[in-house]
């Protein structure tokens, strides 16, 4: 699965064709594990002496063969982002999470919760390039994976002969990902999120400019290259504002007047953002990492602009932000040590928080961390 999204207005299928459809990946399924396991037991039977257990070998090469057709499919999505001329931000295949970072990738195991894709790719667009065909290019990318692997699979198959062992298992390669690709172009909107397909028809209704995802992707991309959030066309956030994306209108506004120190300002979007997460309703849970890090660029916004109450301003993140934020914890850390009279303890964690943001991909974001490093050290000079 790779990122376009779906938002209010896009294409959705109808409640009874996506469970007619979801019906369909599920028969697919069924077959390609079954015709995986047939060939997992034709090779094994081959290699394996006879009075040997086998049933532990055919059971364990199950998950790892549907594993590496995960894996196989989010590589995919990766080369065609890469071919396509986007940034690759984030890849999650099963337990493992890859963040990007300027020096090479950040690392974690995470367990796959429930309701979450089992794989992932986040892309971030060049905005100086036609963005459908980036996308289009990115989600095509997956299947496509799938898809030349089963054909490969099939010709060895045949060299190898049908009927034997080790081409049996081929055809078993082949089926599981013939069926992963097929799962995946189907236009379903699933408990994890759109498929490919589904994702491949919204993007496809990109034709106006002005829509909200088309927006967001491009402020993804802008804010890559390096443009701030107020330096973002406010018209252009007005569409987002007007959408589902809501959220992240939201987001861009308090950055917007960080980034100008303007901090009053910037604690004083919370209401509003408070009432559009109210207004999300069990849409609501797909912001939760987002509306994390708001809640605490909030507080951090209250204590510059001055307020007499000591929060704690890192309370409510949680590992989820340190691995998406990684400057934001010593940044908060930073601030509280000078308001606690700490000098030294604030340098030490600005300088953690400097080594975080220096490290990420998004010059924006680099920019404007700076600049609220700076804000805090101003606060010290002051003591």
């Amino acid at each position: 699965m790779s990122s376009a999204g779906t938002t209010r207005g896009a294409w959705m299928p109808s409640p009874w064709l996506n469970r007619l459809l979801t019906g369909v990946q599920g028969v697919l399924l069924l077959i390609g594990v079954s015709a995986m396991a047939v060939g997992a037991i034709a090779l094994v039977q081959g290699v394996w002496a006879p009075g040997m257990v086998e049933l532990p070998v055919i059971l364990l090469s199950l998950p790892l063969a549907g594993m590496a057709t995960v894996a196989l499919h989010e590589c995919g999505h990766v080369l065609a982002a890469r071919a396509a001329g986007m940034t690759v931000y984030l890849i999650h295949i099963g337990p493992l999470q890859l963040h990007a970072r300027r020096r090479g990738w950040r690392m974690r195991w995470r367990r796959v919760r429930p309701g979450h894709p089992i794989g992932f790719v986040l892309p971030v667009p060049d905005p100086s390039l036609s963005l459908r065909r980036q996308y289009r290019l990115t989600i095509v990318g997956g299947p496509a994976a799938n898809l030349l692997v089963a054909s490969i699979a099939w010709l060895a198959a045949r060299c190898a002969g049908v009927d034997s062992n080790l081409g049996a298992f081929c055809v078993g390669i082949g089926v599981l990902n013939f069926a992963v690709a097929l799962i995946n172009l189907l236009p379903v909107q699933g408990r994890s999120g759109a498929t490919d397909g589904l994702q491949w028809a919204n993007v496809a209704q990109w034709h106006e400019a002005d829509a909200p995802a088309y927006v967001l992707a491009e402020f993804n991309g802008w804010t890559c290259q390096g443009v701030t959030a107020d330096r973002l066309s406010p018209s252009r956030l007005d569409v987002l504002a007007r959408s589902d994306l809501a959220l992240c209108h939201s987001w861009f506004a308090l950055k917007a007047a960080q980034q100008r120190g303007q901090w009053r300002q910037a604690a004083e979007l919370q209401p509003q953002m408070e009432q559009r997460l109210a207004e999300a309703g069990h849409a609501a849970a797909q912001w939760e990492t987002l509306v994390m890090l708001l809640r605490c660029e909030f507080a951090f916004s209250r204590a510059m602009a001055g307020s007499a109450e000591m929060e704690v301003l890192d309370a409510g993140l949680t590992a989820e932000a340190d691995w998406i934020a990684p400057a934001l914890r010593p940044r908060c850390r930073a601030l509280m040590a000078v308001r606690h009279a700490d000098p030294a303890g604030a340098q030490a964690w600005l300088r953690l928080a400097e080594a975080a943001a220096e490290d990420q991909v998004d010059r924006a974001l680099r920019a404007t961390e700076a600049v609220l490093r700076d804000a805090i050290r101003g606060l010290l000079k002051a003591e």
